[in-house]
């Protein structure tokens, strides 16, 4: 999965208009909630078979801290 996959995953989960996201994108600015966080544990699952930790995700604050959770496995 590139960048641009990843958010456009992210502008799904959010139901959010496609190239509205960016880097610093501040979650709660976007009504990210506690169904998104469901939603993206179950997405990251889903495509990378990575089980993220509930903790940390709650500690993220922007796009970047997501992009941060999965890693490598998403590419340029």
């Amino acid at each position: 999965m590139n960048k641009n996959e990843f958010f456009a995953l992210l502008e799904e989960i959010l139901e959010t208009e496609p190239g509205s996201l960016k880097d610093d994108t501040d979650l709660q600015s976007v009504g990210w909630d506690s169904l998104a966080d469901v939603s993206f544990i179950a997405a990251v699952d889903n495509k990378f078979g990575m089980t993220l930790d509930p903790n940390q995700l709650s500690k993220s604050q922007t796009v970047q801290d997501l992009l941060n959770l999965v890693g490598d496995k998403v590419g340029s």
